[in-house]
């Protein structure tokens, strides 16, 4: 059994971390805003949509039974949920992942202005790829 006050003293711990991590955010958004302001609402965008996510993954693993309450992956269901965690979580497969993701998105406008050459300007990027390398260029 836990001792009450380790317990107690790294719930507090916590909480602070996570205050101070949340006034850090609030101030470094504050003074971003003015100059950044669609980009952090971006970001702000796909943080919520990752919390938002995961919530709803791990509810619904748990209602089918894919974890049990002591979050052990069962079944197929599981194993999968288990492999894409460990996907996920490995610097260098999300790398892979979010930088296929990427070029999905830029790839063709670039292909596009690279064939075109000098024949002709580049037409402007639609507006997904420019802000999906706005933010990134800080």
């Amino acid at each position: 059994m836990p001792d009450i006050k380790s317990t107690a003293l790294a719930t507090t711990i916590l909480i602070a971390a996570n205050a101070l991590a949340l006034l850090f955010i609030w101030r470094m958004g504050r003074r971003l805003a003015p100059r950044h302001g669609g980009d952090i609402r971006l970001m702000g965008f796909f943080f919520w949509l990752t919390a938002i996510a995961t919530v709803l993954i791990a509810l619904w693993a748990k209602s089918t039974g894919a974890v049990d309450s002591h979050g052990v992956f069962q079944g197929k269901v599981g194993a999968s949920l288990n492999r894409l965690l460990r996907v996920m979580l490995d610097l260098d497969g999300a790398l892979n992942v979010f930088g296929g993701l990427f070029l999905l998105v830029v790839g063709p406008a670039g292909a596009r202005d690279g064939a075109v050459g000098m024949r002709a300007p580049p037409s402007p990027w639609p507006a997904p790829v420019r802000a999906c390398c706005s933010w990134p260029s800080w």
